[in-house]
């Protein structure tokens, strides 16, 4: 059962959002690291566990121009990430809840490892508090 709360409005809004969602796009990354699926399954591997998140599976597809395609289910919510070698980027979209415990810094934290990992510049960002 989904807890029910309830605005005080003396508090932010943020105080009281079930989670936060990272959208982004990454561009002038390397071809090459964008068409590395199994590097990126290795490292997003990794960054789940380094932030203690629960991962309840996912799919991953690399397309025959190089490009490839990452889901990931997480008990938390999803990740996904999209990308585009022959264009030089790479789109993501990271929802985690706070069904349990606040995750803002871990979606700030993941954001920041998928930035370090594609490289590239961070443009049409958004940080919405669900």
């Amino acid at each position: 059962m989904i807890p029910v709360v309830k605005p005080n409005p003396n508090q932010p809004e943020k105080q009281f959002a079930f989670g936060q969602h990272a959208l982004g796009k990454l561009v002038a990354c390397s071809p090459n690291t964008l068409a590395d699926l199994s590097s990126f399954q290795l490292f997003i591997e990794k960054e789940i566990n380094r932030l203690q998140l629960n991962p309840l599976g996912n799919v991953y597809h690399q397309f025959p121009q190089g490009g490839f395609t990452a889901v990931v289910c997480l008990a938390e919510s999803h990740l996904s990430v999209h990308t585009w070698p022959e264009y030089n980027f790479v789109t993501f979209d990271v929802f985690l809840s706070n069904y349990q415990r606040n995750n803002e810094d871990k979606t700030h934290q993941l954001k920041e490892a998928l930035h370090a990992f594609f490289g590239g510049t961070l443009t049409d960002y958004s940080f919405i508090y669900r």
